[in-house]
């Protein structure tokens, strides 16, 4: 593979945020995705990895649930520009993560999916009206959270997930 084929692929490759099912649902009602607290400086980020994986990692542990959002790098970095930044933790930390500084609007028109984590008796942790945004959107797919695990790369879940649907 030539060295343009890959900067191009990934940089068209999907990104990833992991969360629980509240801050979810505050980022499909307000259409905004703010900065938060950040361990990348002085300064707050919205945070995207290139990795499923560690996007799993963050969502598999949040209550009620956790989510993944996919998005559109390519529609992100058109939008924002140079305000979209790889971030290296160096040291062999292999999230491969991309920053934004800013507030990110009209969020919604970059989601390609949304990946709800279930657990099972999940339901009596919850009211799922309260979470109507998040789990009726035509863009949600719910998964249990046993069916991602070591064994399994981010591609090969990807892939069965679109086959499945």
């Amino acid at each position: 593979m030539k060295i343009n084929e890959i900067i191009t692929e990934s940089k068209s490759a999907d990104l990833y945020h992991g969360t629980s099912l509240d801050n979810a649902l505050a980022i499909l009602e307000s259409n905004t995705m703010e900065p938060g607290d950040s361990s990348h400086g002085d300064e707050g980020a919205v945070s995207f990895t290139r990795s499923f994986g560690e996007a799993w990692n963050f969502a598999q542990w949040a209550d009620p649930l956790g989510v993944i959002f996919i998005f559109n790098q390519a529609a992100l970095a058109q939008t924002l520009g140079r305000k979209l930044q790889p971030f290296d933790y160096g040291g062999g930390h292999d999230e491969q993560e991309e920053l934004s500084s800013i507030a990110i609007n009209n969020i919604s028109n970059y989601i390609k999916q949304i990946v709800v984590l279930w657990r099972d008796g999940a339901e009596d942790e919850f009211d799922a009206d309260d979470y109507a945004t998040v789990l009726n959107d035509p863009r949600t797919v719910v998964v249990s959270q046993d069916d991602f695990n070591d064994k399994t790369t981010g591609r090969q879940f990807l892939m069965q997930l679109h086959r499945s649907r």
